[in-house]
């Protein structure tokens, strides 16, 4: 995951650009609002992008990795990262994840 600046260009682009914060592009992309896919998308303000990008508009990377009980409280207790439980129904077991900054290179 990373961090990054679209550069005006690729927002006009509509075949390369998809803003999930606009409800419209939202309702396109994810059929299922419940989706869990759908939900960390809505809960990140996420933006896909089709093709590559310049290395020049990455301003941060991140490292996202779905970790066990123990060390989420663990790094809980650090606040090192920003931690995020989700799961696709209440009846399952949440998954637990652990988004940290990374190098950028």
């Amino acid at each position: 995951m990373a961090v990054v600046d679209i550069p005006e260009l690729i927002r006009s682009d509509r075949e390369r650009y998809a803003d999930t914060t606009a409800p419209q592009t939202f309702q396109a992309i994810f059929k299922n609002p419940k989706d869990r896919a759908a939900n960390f998308a809505k809960g990140s303000q996420e933006v896909c992008v089709k093709g590559r990008l310049k290395p020049e508009v990455v301003r941060e990377v991140l490292n996202v990795r779905t970790v066990q009980h123990e060390e989420y409280n663990r790094l809980k207790q650090a606040d090192s990262c920003k931690l995020v439980r989700t799961r696709a129904t209440t009846a399952e077991q949440p998954a637990r994840i652990a988004i940290q900054r990374g190098p950028h290179t």
